[in-house]
């Protein structure tokens, strides 16, 4: 990346691109040699895509970041959110009507007029296609860079962190996160996610699918509120996990 990066400031060039293997997931490079990637690429498509069409739906999963909807008010249009998979991410770009855009810069992005898939080549050519016609509008005398676009979106913090957490133990704490806090502050789309009803900001605590893990992800746009947040969480499960293995312990001395 920061090859990529040098070459494309000594070229001058727009912009330069990362494609992963799969030909899904991508990283772009602004005219700096900055990357935009995660969060902040899908964000960025959001804003261009609904910039070219205002009040279409745009499809992301629980664990995006809320600068979405932010974009979204923005060009008055609709977030539907699904869970943290690819598959449900394409049966909602399929099933619902009017969806621009679905995906993220984990997952890539799909255009359900084209085809269902995620397909990186597809989204460079829109980005070319979207920054040409911006640059082709008489009311646009200075074509704006992907740096300057950048500039534009909300401003955001999004950390995740990954911790241990037997298989057994995963439920309960799910139960646990749901009775400890009001109905009305959570979204299960999937896992547990906590809202902070003040501002766009929130904690998902989301138990890997194949791994003795949970994913913890918070957004804000406070980074002292999403580092504080995290740590609190993350002694949360690790106190929870410890307790749990206590029990288990106990249980089994009392058994013998």
């Amino acid at each position: 990346m920061n090859q990529l990066g040098h070459v494309v400031e000594a070229l001058k060039a727009n912009m330069g691109v990362q494609v992963a293997a799969n030909g899904e997931q991508f990283i772009l490079v602004d005219e700096s040699g900055s990357a935009i990637r995660g969060e902040m690429l899908t964000a960025l498509m959001i804003h261009m895509i609904l910039s070219d069409r205002p009040r279409g739906t745009v499809v992301v999963p629980v664990n995006a970041t809320s600068a979405v909807e932010q974009i979204a008010r923005r060009h008055d249009a609709t977030v539907i959110r699904t869970k943290a998979n690819p598959t449900a991410l394409m049966e909602a770009c399929h099933t619902n009507p009017n969806v621009v855009l679905g995906g993220s810069g984990e997952m890539g992005f799909i255009f359900p007029q084209l085809h269902p898939g995620f397909d990186a080549m597809f989204c460079i050519a829109k980005l070319i296609e979207m920054l040409s016609l911006q640059q082709r509008d008489p009311y646009n005398h200075i074509p704006r860079t992907l740096g300057q676009i950048r500039a534009e979106l909300p401003r955001l913090s999004h950390r995740t962190l990954t911790v241990r957490c037997p298989w057994a133990a995963k439920g309960s704490l799910m139960r646990r996160l749901v009775e400890t806090h009001p109905p009305e502050h959570l979204d299960l789309t999937d896992g547990v996610k906590i809202l902070n009803p003040q501002h766009d900001s929130w904690v998902l605590v989301l138990p890997d699918a194949g791994e003795p893990l949970v994913h913890l992800y918070a957004d804000s746009s406070d980074r002292g509120w999403v580092d504080e947040t995290l740590r609190e969480y993350r002694a949360f499960v690790q106190g929870f996990v410890d307790e749990d293995q206590d029990q288990e312990e106990h249980a089994l001395m009392e058994m013998e």
